[in-house]
């Protein structure tokens, strides 16, 4: 189990909580993104991501916010997935519209589904 938070030492440095899996990025007091949207962390030299349980200080990291499928995004799902399901005061905020191109792999192979 991995829990805390990782931050920069200036104003404009980004806070990213974490339970285990990246929960919510800050910027100062405010929200960028949280769950479900998707927040990747990258070394920012090598674009490899890394885990939560390889944050430590001094690693220079770029953040990723990605737009989680409408279906994560349901009042219901909200409940099990969202900010408050973590223990987070945060209203859910999506960080982009979902890409109506993109399908999942049951849409594009009927995985699963009968």
């Amino acid at each position: 189990w991995v829990e805390g938070s990782a931050s920069g030492s200036s104003s404009d440095d980004m806070v990213i909580e974490f339970q285990n899996e990246t929960l919510v990025a800050k910027r100062g007091h405010r929200v960028v993104g949280c769950v479900p949207d998707l927040i990747c962390c990258l070394d920012s030299s090598s674009g490899e991501a890394i885990a939560t349980e390889d944050m430590r200080y001094s690693l220079w990291v770029s953040v990723l916010l990605l737009p989680a499928h409408p279906l994560l995004r349901t009042r219901a799902a909200l409940k099990v997935v969202g900010p408050a399901a973590f223990g987070y005061a945060v209203e859910y905020q999506p960080v982009a519209l979902f890409p109506v191109e993109l399908r999942t792999v049951h849409e594009l192979y009927g995985c699963g589904r009968r």
